[in-house]
């Protein structure tokens, strides 16, 4: 074994295989860490009620009709801040906290006023999203089959929604009070 050379003969090659050797050792968990033996260990994160679902799929699984990088965004970005806000609601709600989402929502009576219209708008938007997930996928989709084709008036669901170009007079089909009102809800 060749021994440590002093500093005055350590060469750049020799400094590199020292810090090399010792970042292996430490890595291993070989050396002691000095810092981890004062600091206290830390408490473990309290589990959170509302976590984000597995998606079934890729984020390019629906290409060309929703791009990878929407559904990425959406999935990890927006649903993920549901639940963070949601999450953040109850942090200080344990009785709630412990209640499933769909639970939570179905009797926001139990709900401080205080945090109710928070937490509707975001457990709704993870309960709403979570349910998204499941029904939208690769090979899902199409005409209604079952029950709901049986129970489809003649074109009810199936007839084409009016081009948005003449969305304005499209309000009426749509059962609004097109007659009373235009677009931005002046009194005509």
């Amino acid at each position: 074994m060749n021994p440590i050379p002093s500093a005055s003969d350590l060469t750049r090659r020799d400094a590199l295989k020292i810090l090399g050797a010792g970042a292996a050792l430490a890595s291993l968990g070989v050396l002691p860490n000095p810092a981890a033996a004062q600091a206290p260990a830390a408490a473990p994160a309290a589990p959170q009620p509302f976590v984000l679902p597995k998606l079934g799929y890729g984020f390019d699984a629906l290409e060309p009709h929703i791009d990878a990088r929407t559904m990425e965004v959406h999935y990890t970005k927006h649903h993920q801040a549901y639940i963070t806000n949601a999450n953040n609601l109850l942090k200080d709600q344990p009785a709630l906290a412990a209640l499933d989402v769909n639970t939570l929502i179905a009797d926001l009576s139990k709900v401080p006023e205080a945090i109710r219209t928070g937490l509707r708008n975001n457990a709704g938007g993870h309960s709403n999203h979570s349910f998204f997930w499941t029904i939208m996928g690769p090979g899902k989709g199409g005409a209604p089959t079952g029950a709901l084709a049986a129970a489809n008036q003649p074109g009810l669901i199936a007839r084409p929604h009016p081009p948005l170009d003449g969305f304005h007079g499209g309000w009426g089909e749509a059962g609004c009070l097109a007659a009373s009102c235009d677009l931005v809800g002046q009194a005509l």
